[in-house]
Protein backbone atom coordinates (compact mmCIF):
# COMPACT_ATOMS: atom_id res chain seq x y z
CA UNK A 1 0.00 0.00 0.00
CA UNK A 2 2.79 2.44 0.83
CA UNK A 3 3.98 2.15 -2.80
CA UNK A 4 1.23 4.61 -3.72
CA UNK A 5 2.89 7.16 -1.45
CA UNK A 6 6.32 6.58 -2.98
CA UNK A 7 4.85 6.98 -6.46
CA UNK A 8 3.39 10.36 -5.44
CA UNK A 9 6.68 11.40 -3.80
CA UNK A 10 8.60 10.67 -6.99
CA UNK A 11 6.06 12.56 -9.11
CA UNK A 12 6.03 15.56 -6.76
CA UNK A 13 9.81 15.87 -6.51
CA UNK A 14 10.51 14.30 -3.14
CA UNK A 15 9.46 14.68 0.46
CA UNK A 16 10.68 17.29 2.93
CA UNK A 17 10.75 15.78 6.38
CA UNK A 18 10.30 18.44 9.00
CA UNK A 19 12.98 18.13 11.69
CA UNK A 20 15.14 15.80 9.61
CA UNK A 21 17.69 18.45 8.66
CA UNK A 22 18.03 19.54 12.28
CA UNK A 23 18.70 15.90 13.19
CA UNK A 24 16.82 16.32 16.45
CA UNK A 25 14.83 13.08 16.33
CA UNK A 26 13.42 10.36 14.12
CA UNK A 27 10.63 11.93 12.12
CA UNK A 28 8.22 9.03 11.68
CA UNK A 29 5.59 8.42 14.34
CA UNK A 30 5.91 5.33 16.50
CA UNK A 31 3.15 2.71 16.66
CA UNK A 32 2.64 3.36 20.39
CA UNK A 33 2.02 7.05 19.72
CA UNK A 34 -0.57 6.35 17.01
CA UNK A 35 -2.29 3.74 19.22
CA UNK A 36 -2.32 6.16 22.16
CA UNK A 37 -4.06 8.85 20.07
CA UNK A 38 -6.61 6.29 18.87
CA UNK A 39 -7.35 5.21 22.44
CA UNK A 40 -7.50 8.79 23.76
CA UNK A 41 -9.91 10.02 21.07
CA UNK A 42 -11.76 6.71 20.38
CA UNK A 43 -11.14 6.42 16.65
CA UNK A 44 -9.02 4.34 14.25
CA UNK A 45 -6.52 5.68 11.72
CA UNK A 46 -7.05 4.36 8.18
CA UNK A 47 -4.31 1.81 7.31
CA UNK A 48 -2.50 3.79 4.59
CA UNK A 49 -2.47 6.97 6.68
CA UNK A 50 -1.05 4.97 9.61
CA UNK A 51 1.74 3.59 7.38
CA UNK A 52 2.42 7.09 6.03
CA UNK A 53 2.73 8.56 9.55
CA UNK A 54 5.06 5.77 10.66
CA UNK A 55 7.30 6.30 7.65
CA UNK A 56 7.29 10.10 7.31
CA UNK A 57 5.55 11.90 10.18
CA UNK A 58 5.58 15.69 9.82
CA UNK A 59 6.48 16.45 6.23
CA UNK A 60 5.61 18.17 3.02
CA UNK A 61 5.95 17.03 -0.57
CA UNK A 62 8.54 18.47 -2.92
CA UNK A 63 12.26 19.16 -2.32
CA UNK A 64 13.13 21.70 0.41
CA UNK A 65 14.79 23.95 -2.18
CA UNK A 66 12.07 23.52 -4.84
CA UNK A 67 10.65 26.61 -6.50
CA UNK A 68 7.18 25.27 -7.12
CA UNK A 69 4.05 24.83 -5.06
CA UNK A 70 2.24 21.58 -4.36
CA UNK A 71 -1.45 22.08 -5.06
CA UNK A 72 -4.61 20.31 -4.08
CA UNK A 73 -6.97 20.24 -7.08
CA UNK A 74 -10.68 20.59 -6.36
CA UNK A 75 -13.39 18.58 -8.08
CA UNK A 76 -16.20 20.57 -6.47
CA UNK A 77 -17.00 24.28 -6.71
CA UNK A 78 -14.68 26.23 -4.42
CA UNK A 79 -15.97 29.24 -2.47
CA UNK A 80 -14.35 32.39 -3.90
CA UNK A 81 -13.04 33.49 -0.51
CA UNK A 82 -10.81 30.37 -0.51
CA UNK A 83 -9.44 30.71 -4.05
CA UNK A 84 -10.35 31.87 -7.53
CA UNK A 85 -8.48 28.91 -8.99
CA UNK A 86 -9.41 25.23 -9.25
CA UNK A 87 -6.83 24.41 -6.61
CA UNK A 88 -5.40 25.58 -3.32
CA UNK A 89 -1.80 25.21 -2.21
CA UNK A 90 -1.04 22.37 0.15
CA UNK A 91 1.30 22.69 3.13
CA UNK A 92 2.55 20.07 5.58
CA UNK A 93 1.38 17.01 7.46
CA UNK A 94 1.49 17.00 11.26
CA UNK A 95 3.63 14.47 13.13
CA UNK A 96 5.15 13.33 16.41
CA UNK A 97 4.59 14.88 19.80
CA UNK A 98 8.39 15.35 19.95
CA UNK A 99 8.26 18.03 17.24
CA UNK A 100 9.87 21.23 18.61
CA UNK A 101 7.01 23.41 17.31
CA UNK A 102 3.64 22.49 18.79
CA UNK A 103 1.77 23.41 15.60
CA UNK A 104 3.50 20.52 13.78
CA UNK A 105 2.36 17.96 16.39
CA UNK A 106 -0.61 15.81 15.40
CA UNK A 107 -1.51 15.41 19.09
CA UNK A 108 -1.65 19.20 19.56
CA UNK A 109 -3.83 19.63 16.47
CA UNK A 110 -6.26 16.97 17.72
CA UNK A 111 -6.51 18.70 21.09
CA UNK A 112 -6.92 22.20 19.63
CA UNK A 113 -9.60 21.24 17.10
CA UNK A 114 -11.61 18.80 19.20
CA UNK A 115 -15.15 20.19 19.23
CA UNK A 116 -14.39 22.70 16.48
CA UNK A 117 -14.85 20.01 13.82
CA UNK A 118 -17.39 17.21 13.52
CA UNK A 119 -16.27 14.19 15.54
CA UNK A 120 -15.95 12.07 12.40
CA UNK A 121 -12.90 13.96 11.12
CA UNK A 122 -9.48 15.06 12.39
CA UNK A 123 -6.97 17.63 11.10
CA UNK A 124 -3.95 15.97 9.47
CA UNK A 125 -2.27 18.75 7.46
CA UNK A 126 -2.04 22.49 7.05
CA UNK A 127 -3.40 24.04 3.87
CA UNK A 128 -2.79 27.79 3.74
CA UNK A 129 -3.96 28.21 7.33
CA UNK A 130 -6.95 25.95 6.78
CA UNK A 131 -6.91 22.19 7.37
CA UNK A 132 -6.82 19.00 5.40
CA UNK A 133 -8.88 16.55 7.46
CA UNK A 134 -9.24 12.78 7.47
CA UNK A 135 -12.35 10.78 8.27
CA UNK A 136 -11.75 8.43 11.18
CA UNK A 137 -15.31 7.34 12.02
CA UNK A 138 -18.54 6.10 10.44
CA UNK A 139 -19.29 6.80 6.78
CA UNK A 140 -16.52 9.43 6.66
CA UNK A 141 -13.80 6.84 7.34
CA UNK A 142 -10.70 7.36 5.15
CA UNK A 143 -12.28 10.25 3.21
CA UNK A 144 -10.34 13.51 2.96
CA UNK A 145 -11.90 16.92 3.57
CA UNK A 146 -10.95 20.58 3.43
CA UNK A 147 -11.86 22.60 6.55
CA UNK A 148 -12.20 26.34 5.91
CA UNK A 149 -11.26 28.45 8.94
CA UNK A 150 -12.81 31.63 7.56
CA UNK A 151 -16.36 30.26 7.68
CA UNK A 152 -16.01 28.19 10.87
CA UNK A 153 -19.33 28.11 12.76
CA UNK A 154 -19.54 29.43 16.30
CA UNK A 155 -18.82 26.97 19.09
CA UNK A 156 -21.58 24.81 20.55
CA UNK A 157 -21.89 26.79 23.80
CA UNK A 158 -22.41 30.05 21.92
CA UNK A 159 -24.85 28.33 19.57
CA UNK A 160 -26.85 27.04 22.55
CA UNK A 161 -26.92 30.53 24.10
CA UNK A 162 -27.96 32.19 20.83
CA UNK A 163 -30.46 29.62 19.56
CA UNK A 164 -31.56 27.79 22.70
CA UNK A 165 -30.80 24.33 21.34
CA UNK A 166 -28.07 21.92 20.32
CA UNK A 167 -26.17 22.74 17.12
CA UNK A 168 -27.50 20.67 14.19
CA UNK A 169 -25.00 18.38 12.47
CA UNK A 170 -25.24 20.29 9.16
CA UNK A 171 -24.09 23.52 10.84
CA UNK A 172 -20.82 21.83 11.91
CA UNK A 173 -20.31 20.72 8.29
CA UNK A 174 -21.02 24.09 6.64
CA UNK A 175 -17.32 24.95 6.22
CA UNK A 176 -16.14 21.45 5.22
CA UNK A 177 -15.70 20.19 1.67
CA UNK A 178 -15.00 16.65 0.45
CA UNK A 179 -11.84 16.59 -1.67
CA UNK A 180 -11.10 12.85 -2.00
CA UNK A 181 -12.90 9.59 -1.32
CA UNK A 182 -9.75 8.09 0.26
CA UNK A 183 -6.35 9.07 1.60
CA UNK A 184 -4.79 7.26 -1.36
CA UNK A 185 -6.88 9.29 -3.81
CA UNK A 186 -5.92 12.51 -1.99
CA UNK A 187 -2.19 11.80 -2.23
CA UNK A 188 -2.48 10.79 -5.88
CA UNK A 189 -4.42 13.96 -6.72
CA UNK A 190 -1.71 16.34 -5.45
CA UNK A 191 0.08 18.18 -8.26
CA UNK A 192 3.01 20.49 -8.74
CA UNK A 193 1.92 23.94 -9.82
CA UNK A 194 4.23 23.69 -12.83
CA UNK A 195 2.56 20.45 -14.10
Amino acid sequence: MINVIYEAINRLGGVSRIGRLAGEFDVGMQEWELSSLEALYSFVFPPLFREFMKEFGACGFGPPDGNYTIMLPWNVPIPHHITNHKYTSYGTFYGRAAMPQMAFRLSWQLEMFQGRMPGEIIPIADCDGNKVCLGVRSDCFNRVYYWDSETEPQDEEDYLADFGGQMPREVKWQNIFLVADSFEQFVMSLRRLDE
